[in-house]
């Protein structure tokens, strides 16, 4: 049980709480904590995307693209979350 608010002495179930937040449809999620693309880094990307609109399957095929997600299916990873 979570203890309210110290005024009131009121007792919430954990249960509730994380029924009443889903029904606000708010979910947690991780801080950002990447830095945001500067105008330099958002015109090399633009630059290297023009450079390779034109490459073929076969071309492609040799690249790997990763995006180095991490998925968790027996325990938790102690990552903090708001």
């Amino acid at each position: 049980m979570l203890l309210l608010g110290n005024a009131t002495s009121t007792r919430v179930s954990d249960q509730t709480v994380q029924n009443r937040l889903r029904s606000a449809r708010l979910k947690a999620c991780r801080p950002n904590v990447g830095i945001p693309l500067t105008l330099r880094h958002r015109q090399e990307r633009r630059q290297w995307a023009l450079a390779h609109r034109r490459w073929t399957r076969r071309q492609w095929n040799d690249v790997l693209f990763t995006d180095e997600s991490r998925f968790n299916v027996s325990s938790a990873d102690g990552r903090f979350r708001v």
